[in-house]
């Protein structure tokens, strides 16, 4: 490996890892109003669904939330055993199941 690019690797992991260290440092002591904290808590969620939204929702053509949607009966298998044992493992246990179960089922 070149010496400029193994320079440019090192240049850039210390930089992302500044980016992330100057923020921690800046407000580590700063306390922040309680309806920020409160909002921050749901800033992971709003992550996640928003990734996994458009997969659930989406094929190849557009919009699909037809019962031959595989996708979207998971998903929804997935909230209820979410809300009802508050277990990720159980949740991704059942989400599996549930793609591979329909899935040979609906071809």
């Amino acid at each position: 490996m070149e010496t400029r690019t193994l320079e440019l690797i090192t240049a850039m992991g210390l930089l992302t890892y500044l980016v992330r260290l100057v923020p921690f440092l800046v407000i580590r002591k700063t306390r922040l109003p309680k309806l920020v904290e409160h909002w921050i808590t749901y800033v992971g969620d709003g992550i996640l669904v928003s990734l996994l939204l458009p997969y659930i929702l989406l094929n190849g053509k557009g919009f699909d939330i037809s019962m031959g949607n595989v996708k979207v009966f998971s998903g929804i298998v997935c909230i209820i055993i979410a809300v009802m044992t508050k277990s990720l493992i159980f949740t991704i246990i059942a989400g599996i199941v549930c793609i591979i179960v329909l899935s040979s089922i609906v071809v």
